[in-house]
């Protein structure tokens, strides 16, 4: 893959918890992971029509990230930000040969409600 390709730039965050005063365990807020160059690619679309909200689509998307420490430690319970878009993660898997790490595809989807 060339490196011009990656002409996107995302954010990658992650959700952080605090325990309360009785010793709960809460989701808090999102923290940035990390901000990379990403090529997106477009996998599929859905379109959803029922009564009055249940209108709407989902699109899956694949984005092509080159892998470095940060960006091999994102999980699928993180979140991919682009263009003031929230995507959630739905896999993550590498591009290269086995031990060689040079690219990973981060496959997201995420849902417009227009």
């Amino acid at each position: 893959m060339a490196a011009g390709r990656l002409d996107r730039r995302v954010l990658f965050e992650t959700l952080t918890t605090e325990r309360d005063a009785f010793g709960s365990v809460a989701e808090t807020s999102w923290a940035e992971i990390c901000t990379v160059w990403a090529e997106r690619v477009d996998a599929s679309d859905t379109e959803r029509f029922g009564s009055g909200a249940e209108k709407g689509s989902a699109v899956s998307v694949r984005w092509r990230i080159r892998s470095s420490e940060e960006t091999r430690g994102i999980t699928a319970k993180d979140r991919l930000t682009c263009d003031s878009v929230v995507h959630e993660i739905i896999g993550i898997k590498e591009l290269a040969k086995p031990g060689r790490q040079r690219y990973l595809e981060v496959t997201t989807a995420f849902r417009d409600d227009a």
